[in-house]
């Protein structure tokens, strides 16, 4: 996935509050948890999954999860929307 230099930045901090927090996840493994959360049914906590990344999430680290989610959300639905319907793919195959 191509980064602009903002999000190098952001994910550059981010990484920092996730180091301090004592997680053992990087970025890569970090987009990953989050793309389970979304794709899972809403829990009764909105905050629960982020005890999946440390146990001691401060609270700048949280307000960063918490913009990370729809922003991670919002990328994978346009990703989504540029791919060609699977019938397509078939039809361009016969």
């Amino acid at each position: 996935m191509p980064l602009n230099e903002k999000s190098l930045k952001s994910e550059q901090g981010l990484k920092a509050l996730l180091e301090r927090a004592g997680a053992r996840l990087g970025i890569d493994e970090l987009r990953d948890v989050v793309r389970g959360v979304i794709a899972a049914p809403p829990p009764p906590d909105p905050d629960g999954w982020m005890s999946l990344i440390a146990v001691n999430i401060g609270d700048e680290l949280r307000e960063r999860l918490r913009a990370y989610r729809p922003k991670l959300s919002n990328q994978i639905r346009r990703r989504r929307r540029c791919r060609p319907r699977n019938g397509f793919k078939f039809s361009a195959m016969r």
